[in-house]
């Protein structure tokens, strides 16, 4: 509060909306409450994730998929957009 009343000398602060929003921008950083919470209460607005199980997956990549991606970027001159854009005009094509 000293801070802002050096930097703004001319403007009058409340000092509650000054704490409301120092603590809101804490809660934001994810910086944690030096008192110690409460047990068995859950936090207020939070959910909790659900586990998920790890993805497994059965396809290996190819190295000939790798390499025909490489000389994509190679002939696209390394330049993913546009490669990504060719490889969108023949997915079109197949699907038709």
């Amino acid at each position: 509060m000293v801070a802002l009343r050096e930097k703004f000398p001319k403007e009058s602060f409340n000092e509650a909306s000054c704490q409301v929003a120092y603590a809101n921008a804490r809660k934001k950083l994810g910086l944690t409450r030096t008192l110690a919470k409460r047990p068995g209460k859950a936090p207020s607005g939070q959910t909790r994730l659900k586990p998920v199980a790890p993805v497994v997956s059965s396809a290996v990549l190819d190295i000939s998929l790798l390499q025909a991606a490489k000389a994509l970027l190679q002939h696209c001159n390394g330049d993913a957009t546009s490669a990504a854009l060719a490889l969108k005009h023949v997915a079109s094509l197949q699907m038709g």
